[in-house]
């Protein structure tokens, strides 16, 4: 009788037990998709520089003036786009982190309730064993 009672919140602990480890999961993945959205992000900056290195090294042996007209103009645009680029891949490893916040919470608040869920049905087993017993007992 009270082994029931026993079983059924060792399984509900057990539930809960996952649901936090799911969430730590979850978290673990939104941290690494931050770490390589800023990692990509820097290597987007660097490309960039080095395209706008070899734009400004073009503009030269061409005899073209490097601070002034289309020549800083392009280099101004390169920069912009370049940029532009990186807060784009950030964005996009900030959603994708976002995304596994919420799958972990919502992990974690369906382990709860499955976790008092559970607790509920091994009281009420056992209470209603009790009462059987009881009723058995005096009857």
């Amino acid at each position: 009788m009270f082994g029931q009672l026993y079983g059924g919140f060792r399984a509900a602990n057990d539930v809960d037990d996952q649901g936090q480890l799911q969430r730590r999961l979850m978290r673990l993945q939104a941290r690494t998709a931050l770490d390589n959205g800023r990692e990509r992000a820097t290597e987007a900056r660097r490309q960039g520089q080095q395209v706008r290195g070899f734009q400004t090294a073009r503009a030269a042996a061409q005899g073209l003036e490097i601070g002034t007209g289309s020549a800083e103009d392009l280099a101004f645009d390169s920069g912009y786009t370049r940029e532009l680029d990186a807060l784009a891949i950030r964005n996009a490893a900030i959603r994708e982190a976002w995304g596994y916040n919420q799958q972990g919470r919502m992990t974690r608040a369906a382990s709860r309730s499955q976790k008092y869920g559970l607790r509920r049905q091994a009281f009420n087993s056992t209470l209603a064993m009790v009462t059987k017993f009881v009723a058995g007992g005096m009857g």
